[in-house]
């Protein structure tokens, strides 16, 4: 990343302005090159003439207005890196911006010069391997396509090659993550061996398997401080780290599987009861893979250490699944799994950060 930040500020408060550049001022570890306009077609045509590594966006313009101002200027600049920069202190508006696309939503009053340059930092990197990753996955469509006219052999060659690229995506997770090591492999593992209990074979578990392997893709766009926090959460933390099974959608549904690798990774946090994330779907709506793999994910968890608490165990871990059966979990998959512990058909692999 060069040293010096080309940031756009779409603001059309004067004092907001100023105030702005004076918390820009006093943060000096990063250097900012930044350009004022007070009103969004203004902006998009700036935008159009030059490229800015950030753009500033305050959401009540002239000539747009809310979370249309968003969507007007990430529509026509999908590429570019945006931080909502607003007075709207509002959850659901942070929530819907963040599932949108925004890189960051950060409220006026509420931030300091470290703060927001932090956050600029991250928004600007985030933006970067987003946009590596799309390479990539056009690249690999491009490959897929090609390779669908040779022979058999061939098309064996680019499984192991898109199997590959699925490990080598679970490793960047893993490595910003140093808590959550392994996390995703033996999730995939447990996952797999639940659908096979269950009846379940062929290429339904093999989609099952292969996105267990991905389903925190997403965290990539979560600021590692957010990833290792050993306390609570802020509302607006909380908001980021609840956008990753979009954002790992977003990089996988381009990207041809023999199941359905991406929707599982979307839905793997929602419940039964319609009380997760990150649309709230319930009961059948939801993938039976993505149930699998979301009580796969819980059992992992709960049994493993995090920063902001040590190791729950297995047997806390079978408790919560088995007193939230058919509430939060699907009820088929919650049995198979604790038929699995119950008869010793199941161990997790243990990882030098568990000993």
């Amino acid at each position: 990343m060069n040293n010096t930040l080309r940031v756009l500020l779409v603001e059309d408060d004067p004092g907001d302005v100023e105030y702005i550049q004076e918390l820009l001022k006093g943060a000096d570890a990063v250097s900012v090159d930044l350009q004022v306009t007070d009103h969004l077609t203004s902006a998009l045509s700036l935008l159009g003439e030059d490229a800015v590594d950030l753009v500033l966006l305050d959401l009540g313009l002239p000539d747009s207005q809310g979370l249309d101002t968003f969507q007007r200027l990430h529509t026509q600049c999908p590429r570019s890196a945006i931080v909502v920069l607003t007075g709207y202190d509002d959850e659901e508006t942070a929530l819907k911006a963040i599932k949108m696309g925004a890189q960051d939503y950060l409220v006026k009053g509420r931030i300091n010069g470290p703060l927001l340059t932090r956050s600029m930092r991250y928004a600007v990197e985030r933006n970067r391997v987003e946009e590596e990753l799309r390479q990539a996955r056009d690249q690999l469509e491009l490959r897929v396509q090609e390779r669908t006219q040779e022979l058999e052999n061939t098309l064996q060659t680019l499984s192991r090659t898109l199997q590959g690229t699925i490990r080598a995506m679970s490793a960047v997770v893993e490595c910003r993550d140093p808590y959550t090591a392994g996390h995703q492999r033996r999730v995939a593992n447990l996952a797999r061996t639940v659908a096979r209990a269950m009846g379940i074979d062929g290429e339904r578990v093999k989609a099952i398997y292969m996105a267990g392997l991905i389903h925190d893709l997403g965290k990539i766009s979560v600021p590692c401080e957010i990833l290792s926090k050993p306390g609570s959460l802020t509302k607006y933390e909380v908001v980021m780290l609840h956008s990753h099974p979009l954002v790992g959608y977003n990089i996988l549904k381009k990207i041809e599987y023999s199941g359905p690798v991406a929707h599982v990774v979307l839905q793997h946090h929602e419940r039964m009861n319609g009380s997760g994330y990150p649309d709230g779907i319930s009961g059948n709506d939801i993938l039976m893979e993505a149930r699998i793999v979301g009580v796969a994910d819980v059992v992992e968890a709960m049994a493993s250490h995090r920063p902001y608490r040590p190791a729950l165990g297995i047997r806390k871990a079978l408790e919560e699944i088995k007193q939230k059966r058919g509430t939060f979990y699907d009820p088929d998959a919650v049995d198979a799994c604790l038929e699995l512990f119950r008869k010793n058909r199941f161990v997790f692999e243990t990882t030098a950060a568990q000993k």
